[in-house]
Parts: C-alpha cells; structure tokens; sequence
C-alpha cells in the first residue's frame, strides 16, 4: 500500500528507483506523482539532500518539460517529493521510437538543453530511463536529484552513472562538468534516431 498521506487518495505503485518509489496519487480533480524514500533509508541524510535538491532544482527550471509544482516534505526520517503527473514512459521503454515521433523529440531534448542552460545547471544523469515521452510524442526530463549548479557545487561522483552516457574520464575532470549533459544528450539523441 501507499504511505498514508492526507488528502491524497488512489494511491498507486508506477515504479522506483535504487532508493525510492514512484506512485500515482489524485488530490481532488488533480492527478499528481509522488517519489517517496525507500522505509528502508530512513534518516539517510544523502538521500534527503538528493530529495530537497530535486525540488530545488526542478523549480528553478522554467520550462514545461520538466516536473511542475514540486513539493517537497519529511516525516519520521522519510522524505517526499509531489509534483504534477506526466503520463508517458520512459524513453528507455519506448525506443525505438517512431519515425514520425523522432524529430520532435529531438528538439524537445534541444529545449531541455537550453533550459538548463539558462538557469545555470547541470542535470548530470540525462538517460533514456530519466526522460518520460508523452502519448502525444513529447520528452519530459525527471529526477533531478543530481543535478547541480556548478559555479556553487561539485558534482556527485560517488552515484554511478551509465558509462555509455558518462565516461568516466569526464566525470573525473572538472572541466568537463559543463559538457556532461551535452554528452549524454548526444547519446539519447543517437538512440532517439537508431533504425530497429
């Protein structure tokens, strides 16, 4: 069952990740996702952090193809994030994707580019799993728990990353920090236009 979270009802298991799960829940009329930490990292303060900077992050994004409204909260040493529900799947779980679908999803992955861009961030995991497409073709970028502002922080070297989308070179030089979104953008990009 879901945590039981006041005023949210239909709370419904759609994935997870290595240290949460993802529900879909309703508040009135209103469809929203809720990330919650694993019962079994209670009080892991790294992961907190991941949490409360996904919601930072995500927010200073003013782009429509990120998550919307993020909410974040902690109770008994499990945090939450809430935020507007995307329906779609994971690219990952969409490729290949259809000849007509490829071209907008190409520029939707340019417009999250310079989205981050402008604000000044690095996602720092840009992979098929963490970008959801819509029915009607579009790309959402999700989890922004590692992303980061790089003239004020270092970016998270001890998360394993895709070494397809993050060579390990890379993530060892610090000048590179800019160019890890470009990088893993040009993998998706790769992915988004392979021929079965």
């Amino acid at each position: 069952p879901g945590p039981p979270l006041a005023g949210l009802t239909a709370v419904t298991l759609i994935g997870g990740g290595g240290s949460s799960w993802v529900y879909s829940c309703a508040r009135g009329g209103e469809r929203l996702t809720l990330k919650a930490l694993r019962r079994c990292y209670r009080g892991r303060e790294d992961l907190l952090a991941m949490m409360r900077n996904e919601v930072e992050k995500a927010s200073r994004l003013s782009c429509p193809l990120v998550p919307r409204h993020p909410h974040y909260w902690e109770d008994a040493g499990v945090g939450y994030v809430l935020y507007d529900y995307i329906e779609g799947r994971t690219l990952q779980e969409a490729l290949p994707v259809p000849p007509d679908r490829r071209a907008g999803a190409i520029g939707d992955l340019d417009l999250l580019l310079e989205a981050l861009e402008h604000a000044g961030l690095v996602h720092s995991d840009i992979t098929p799993t963490n970008l959801l497409i819509t029915p009607a073709g579009r790309l959402h970028l999700i989890d922004f728990g590692l992303c980061v502002d790089p003239r004020t922080e270092d970016l998270n070297r001890r998360v394993r990353r895709p070494p397809e989308f993050y060579p390990l070179e890379m993530l060892r030089d610090h000048s590179c920090v800019h160019d890890l979104d470009r990088f893993a953008a040009a993998r998706v990009r790769a992915a988004v236009l392979e021929t079965p």
